[in-house]
């Protein structure tokens, strides 16, 4: 019944393209959307991060530059809870990805109902925040191959190398690889757009908007938990 959600046969959902591709779309969003309310802040790209605050902090802004300090803070947190719950999951044998995805939907749904009531208060970048880092480490492979959902950087470095391979062996293995990590980057700006395009409108419930893709991937992670068990009893 559930099969035509769990398309993927070699491998497990949470790897799976279009979990990638929705969770990445939605990363591009986050990101865009904390940079346009959370005073230039990123949930997810703590790079950008670290380089306003450092630039305030030599320019003597000090109050602007500590702004920065709680995202990074709050996505270093995110890394202690998720190794903790992947520790669990393989200790009570509970499966930690989906466990994880709806912990990832609980926070975007609490967060796009706050928000809007936040206008000067930093408990959406902090929220956001905590879900770039667990979403980072819960998402990071797709179709066995590593990728980074949240950030560019080593996706386009990925893409390149992976070009370039194909330029001189002709590999078609190589090509599907390098659409999928194209696609991945794709979806990351599409994110952007969307979130840049919605705000006019929107304002600040633009962030509900991210519930339907996560929604979705929970939806997947289900399915597939759903059918193993089917599979099992028969």
């Amino acid at each position: 019944m559930l099969s035509w959600l769990t398309i993927e046969k070699d491998y497990r959902i949470f790897e799976g393209f279009r979990t990638a591709l929705t969770l990445t779309f939605v990363s591009g969003f986050i990101d865009a959307y904390t940079y346009l309310t959370q005073d230039h802040s990123f949930a997810g790209m703590q790079t950008g991060n670290v380089i306003y605050m450092i630039v305030h902090f030599a320019s003597n802004e000090w109050h602007q530059g500590l702004v920065y300090v709680l995202p990074i803070l709050v996505f270093m947190l995110g890394q202690v809870f998720i190794y903790v719950l992947r520790k669990m999951g393989r200790r009570f044998g509970f499966h930690w990805h989906v466990v994880s995805g709806q912990i990832l939907l609980l926070l975007l749904i609490v967060t796009s109902f706050l928000a809007p009531f936040y206008q000067k208060g930093h408990l959406p970048i902090m929220v956001l925040s905590f879900y770039a880092s667990v979403q980072l480490e819960t998402f990071k492979k797709i179709r066995g191959m590593p990728y980074t959902g949240i950030m560019m950087t080593g996706n386009i470095r990925v893409l390149s190398a992976l070009l370039c391979q194909w330029l001189d062996s002709r590999d078609k293995h190589l090509l599907e690889k390098s659409r999928n990590v194209f696609l991945i980057i794709v979806a990351f700006m599409l994110g952007i757009a969307v979130a840049t395009y919605s705000m006019p409108y929107l304002g600040r419930w633009t962030l509900s908007l991210t519930i339907i893709p996560v929604a979705f991937v929970n939806l997947l992670l289900l399915a597939e938990l759903l059918t193993k068990s089917e599979e099992k009893t028969k």
